[in-house]
């Protein structure tokens, strides 16, 4: 059983399968690259760390050798249990990409992350709003449009979750971050109408994390 060998390893060694694992699942995609700058380590070992993951989930990724990259397989089951607030923390601010074990406050802003209000189902959103509030501020509302018409399946999800990250950073109290989601929000009929003018160039965006 993979959980059976997991105990048997290093924590140093779990924490890489980890991360192999967050990558996979919430990125897409990972690299032997992305585990020698995180961890540090040679690339010898983070090629072991890849096959050895591959070996405990092995319809979890599958390589793609024009990119040169493991991507996530459509069959993907996690091995690693994750919360939605530490996987938004990662995503946000890179902290908390270990195993999963109770956090110890070594980290302020762990335990001020936006929480358990938010389904883990919708962190793959996540960059895809953040990518549309980083257009809308640096290209307009053209711009954001047009990154809106690449992903029209996920665009009602979208606006729900900008708007509950709004209204969590004003209870929060988080002013900037609050004001980054509420802008968003406010274009989203102009965003919308820029997206329609765009028209939909595919089902799926396929984002650059």
């Amino acid at each position: 059983m993979p959980i059976d060998r997991l105990s048997g390893m290093t924590q140093a060694q779990r924490d890489r399968l980890a991360f192999v694992e967050l990558r996979l699942r919430f990125v897409g995609e990972i690299r032997r690259q992305d585990l020698i700058t995180r961890f540090d380590i040679q690339a010898a070992a983070a090629t072991r760390d890849i096959a050895q993951y591959k070996e405990l989930a092995p319809r979890n990724m599958e390589y793609d050798p024009k990119g040169k990259v493991y991507v996530r397989a459509p069959w993907f089951r996690p091995l690693f249990d994750f919360s939605a607030g530490r996987v938004l923390v990662w995503l946000s601010q890179g902290y908390g990409d270990a195993e999963p074990a109770p956090w110890k406050g070594a980290v302020p802003t762990e335990g001020t992350s936006l929480t358990s209000h938010i389904d883990l189902e919708l962190v793959p959103v996540w960059e895809a709003l953040h990518q549309l509030i980083r257009a809308l501020n640096q290209q307009g509302e053209s711009a954001a449009g047009a990154l809106l018409a690449r992903m029209p399946n996920q665009a009602d999800t979208t606006r729900a979750l900008a708007y509950r990250l709004y209204t969590l950073c004003e209870r929060k109290g988080w002013a900037e971050e609050a004001r980054a989601y509420n802008e968003l929000v406010t274009a989203w009929s102009a965003v919308e109408q820029a997206a329609g003018e765009a028209g939909v160039v595919g089902s799926q965006a396929q984002w650059e994390m």
